[in-house]
């Protein structure tokens, strides 16, 4: 292949200036572009534009499922050609969740506000003459730096923590709660001499008001924010939902691969664990807890006998091949095909079944030498646990209404 034909392999591959340009994407780190940004947050910031994702860790496996999404191949002339699909700023998972609702349209506000700052923040002249020149830079950077992680935390996609979001406005605008501001950007103030009884010329007035206008943005984003948390009552957003579910089920599925990892360690490998039965009918439920399915019974049918809500008798095996397969195909195709309503219900649903049958299991008492082993205990009650998260995420949704009124 020659030199020429290599060029004109990386111009099919990579987006032209024309799709770039014309894509009117927004993405959180598509201002640190601005001057003041390190090489890596512009490496970041062309990584993230392209594939319309930020990789904050390192996760080859999302980054190969966004590179798919982000490049589609085609035909041409004999040879395969990726064609670049832009997405939006919503920050995408494996089951199709993102950044959605009211937090996207927070976020949404963010990054147009951030990109209105930086250039303003990077054009201020001070007003004191006496002011020092590394006393402005380090003033400006830390502000910089405090609006641009906060920008980014608006846009996790599990949704941003409210103590970090509500830590950095403090910073910038100071916690009085009385409206003064006493935060970084009242120093960033002081230490370019920002006061209206300093302005002689036009220029200088210029400044003062640039300087006016990063602190009503600031002000403003955080008015959002505080109507953003108040209306953080009742049902959770889709978006945002699917991609906490993903995660919640890829750590299942992990916690299997330990369950098994451990197992194997103490010599309960696979053949034996088919071997293994649990009888749910003589689980030792210890003081202070009580059978999930007695507690069914207690509720709903009071006429039935216990032994007709116990599940039947699972080989150890079976059980954790079905939470394996619920984790990794089962619930993610539920998730990604049936939206809310499999979510709210079947999702919902067989995750505390699995969670039951599983923290049942690591109760029973078995004639095996391995299996009373206190990691194995320990490892089948912290699968329990991950699957009783699964769904009280999928509880957090309800089920769209099926008759129109």
């Amino acid at each position: 292949m020659t030199s020429n034909d290599n060029r004109k392999l990386i111009i099919d591959v990579l987006p032209t200036v024309e799709q770039v340009a014309g894509t009117g994407v927004s993405s959180p780190a598509t201002a640190l572009d601005i001057r003041g940004g390190s090489l890596q947050q512009i490496v970041d910031s062309a990584i993230a534009e392209v594939l319309g994702r930020n990789f904050k860790t390192s996760d080859p496996k999302a980054f190969r499922t966004s590179l798919a999404q982000a490049f589609t191949p085609q035909e041409s002339d004999g040879r395969t050609v990726y064609v670049w699909s832009p997405r939006t700023y919503a920050v995408q998972s494996e089951l199709g969740g993102a950044i959605s609702g009211a937090q996207a349209s927070l976020y949404y506000r963010a990054t147009a506000a951030l990109n209105s700052v930086l250039p303003l923040l990077n054009a201020l002249t001070p007003l004191d003459p006496a002011a020092d020149l590394q006393n402005m830079d380090a003033a400006r950077a830390i502000v910089r730096t405090e609006i641009v992680e906060l920008v980014n935390e608006l846009g996790v996609d599990r949704g941003p923590r409210f103590g970090r979001v509500t830590s950095l406005f403090r910073r910038l605008l100071g916690g009085k709660g009385d409206g003064t501001i006493d935060g970084q950007l009242k120093n960033l103030a002081k230490t370019f001499g920002f006061d209206r009884r300093r302005i002689n010329t036009v220029e200088e007035e210029q400044s003062y008001s640039n300087y006016l206008i990063i602190l009503d943005y600031v002000i403003s984003l955080n008015a959002s924010w505080e109507t953003y948390k108040a209306g953080r009552v009742g049902e959770e957003y889709l978006g945002t939902q699917l991609v906490k579910l993903s995660q919640a089920l890829s750590v299942v599925a992990e916690s299997v691969y330990e369950v098994y990892r451990i197992m194997d360690s103490v010599f309960l490998g696979a053949a034996e664990r088919q071997t293994v039965i649990i009888d749910f009918n003589k689980i030792s439920w210890p003081e202070g807890e009580t059978s999930p399915w007695t507690q069914i019974l207690d509720q709903t049918q009071p006429q039935m006998k216990l032994q007709e809500q116990t599940p039947p008798q699972m080989t150890l095996e079976e059980l954790l091949s079905w939470v394996l397969h619920f984790a990794t195909f089962e619930g993610q195709s539920l998730a990604r095909e049936g939206g809310k309503l499999a979510i709210s219900q079947v999702v919902k649903e067989t995750a505390e079944d699995l969670a039951n049958l599983v923290k049942a299991t690591s109760y029973a008492e078995i004639k095996n030498s391995a299996f009373k082993r206190a990691g194995v205990k320990a490892s089948l009650r912290d699968l329990a646990s991950q699957l009783r998260e699964v769904k009280n995420l999928a509880g957090q949704l309800y089920p769209p209404s099926l008759t129109l009124l």
